[in-house]
């Protein structure tokens, strides 16, 4: 008889095959197993010994292999403000796809918070998941407090209110500030996650 087996050779790690001999009417594999297919979840060479009915034998090898799955990471920031966005980048494979609408470039643009799951899946056809939690923080509100119209001669204090540090137009960085002349007064505040 002529022995051959059939199935996937190369599978991807956590998978298993199914290999099955064909030309004969019986079969011992090198297990000791005796059914026409046999199960392979590791990689090895197997072999398979086949008996026709006139009682003639021929033997079938072949090798398994296992690839190890890739490794899928994301980069990218963890923490943007109201109004911005970050940019994933996933790395690891040759084709990607991402939960969040099946884009299948290798960046994804976000602008929401919540969990973001892109697969890969490497030149052997193995896959992997990684994720990345996007979290979105307010910014900051700014008022600006006191007198807004004063007589010549005179001078009026205006005070930030708000969470963070204050850098006002003129660059003075105090929480109150001190005008004398028409003034377009303006402060940026930064809270402790950079938002303005």
């Amino acid at each position: 008889p002529i022995a051959t087996i059939t199935g996937d050779r190369d599978i991807c790690e956590g998978e298993s095959t199914t290999l099955t001999a064909v030309g004969g009417d019986s079969y011992i594999w090198d297990d000791g197993s005796t059914d026409a297919s046999i199960t392979i979840s590791n990689a090895k060479n197997i072999g398979v010994t086949v008996t026709d009915i006139n009682g003639c034998k021929a033997v079938g090898t072949t090798e398994v292999t296992v690839n190890p799955n890739p490794i899928a990471m994301i980069t990218g920031s963890d923490e943007i403000c109201t109004g911005s966005n970050a940019e994933f980048t996933a790395t690891g494979g040759t084709s990607y796809i991402w939960s969040l609408n099946n884009e299948t470039t290798n960046k994804l643009t976000v602008t929401t918070a919540g969990i973001y799951t892109v697969t890969i899946t490497d030149a052997n056809g193995c896959q992997s998941e990684a994720s990345k939690t996007l979290t979105v923080t307010a910014n900051p509100i700014a008022t600006i407090t006191g007198d807004r119209d004063i007589c010549e001669g005179e001078s009026t204090i205006l005070t930030a209110e708000g969470n963070g540090t204050f850098v006002w137009h003129d660059g003075s960085t105090s929480s109150s500030i001190q005008i004398s002349s028409n003034t377009n007064a303006s402060v940026t505040i930064t809270d402790a996650s950079g938002c303005k």
